[in-house]
């Protein structure tokens, strides 16, 4: 073996290979590499988990070839990784990428990181369940319910999806709005960052063909017209596997870029 990749959800110092802070898994200051090193007696190489998504596209996935996009993903919480001229960008501390805490709704709720409206309280899976179980709890209908066998607490994302590809008026509802959002602050991002591809991961992959015309749609009514010239909008190749793939990717990046 040539070394060890991993991805994990948080701010990651990579001269240490130590997960500084995850706020959605509560845990600080986790020395990983050092863990893993210890272990296995190789190179180990820690990231950022959308970081080396990102890298796992841009070798073996849809951004081949694209030296310029973003890739978003969201599960728990929401992850950015950046690629500015075919390489990760990192920032002076590392920490670049934390696109999912940035302020959306001031007045909104209270994140997992202590801060107030950050957007993956709006667009990531556990926002859109949130809805679809107080909209249910109001006596609506859906179809939602039966693949739930009327468990409400048991409501998972795929679930939502499912229904909204079956025509589900209550989970295209709740995947639009999510929609609306995640488009407002793609526009935030390309127009600071001029991509030439957004590429959405996780659970937004999974519903990338209900999300997309709606991204799109308020993409193009809200963002700068010149940066739409070559945007476009695509899922991710490896979906759920992305971060696996990227860390295999983390290793061939350290051994292409310094070899």
């Amino acid at each position: 073996p040539l070394g060890i990749g991993v991805g994990v959800p948080g701010l990651v110092d990579i001269q240490r290979g130590e997960l500084m802070v995850a706020p959605n898994l509560n845990w600080t200051n986790v020395p990983v590499g050092e863990m893993l090193t210890r272990r296995f007696g190789m190179p180990v190489y820690v990231e950022n988990d959308a970081n080396a998504a990102a890298l796992g596209e841009y070798y073996f996935g849809v951004a081949r070839g694209v030296e310029n996009f973003i890739y978003l993903s969201a599960d728990i919480g929401l992850g950015g990784g950046i690629i500015l001229g075919g390489k990760l960008f990192r920032g002076s501390g590392g920490y670049a990428g934390e696109v999912g805490h940035v302020t959306i709704s001031p007045n909104g709720e209270t994140c997992g990181c202590g801060r107030k409206g950050c957007w993956e309280l709006l667009i990531g899976p556990r926002a859109v369940v949130k809805n679809i179980r107080t909209t249910l709890s109001q006596g609506a209908d859906s179809l939602i319910r039966q693949l739930a066998h009327d468990d409400l607490d048991s409501i998972t994302f795929l679930q939502v999806v499912e229904a909204a590809e079956q025509g589900d008026p209550v989970a295209l509802d709740a995947l639009h709005q999510a929609g609306k959002w995640l488009g407002i602050g793609i526009v935030n991002l390309i127009n600071t960052f001029n991509p030439e591809l957004i590429v959405l991961g996780g659970g937004l992959a999974r519903a990338g063909s209900i999300l997309i015309p709606v991204i799109d749609a308020t993409v193009q009514a809200e963002a700068m017209r010149p940066v739409l010239e070559v945007l476009k909008i695509a899922t991710s190749a490896h979906r759920s596997e992305a971060c696996i793939v990227g860390a295999a990717a983390l290793v061939l990046d350290e051994i292409l870029r310094y070899p």
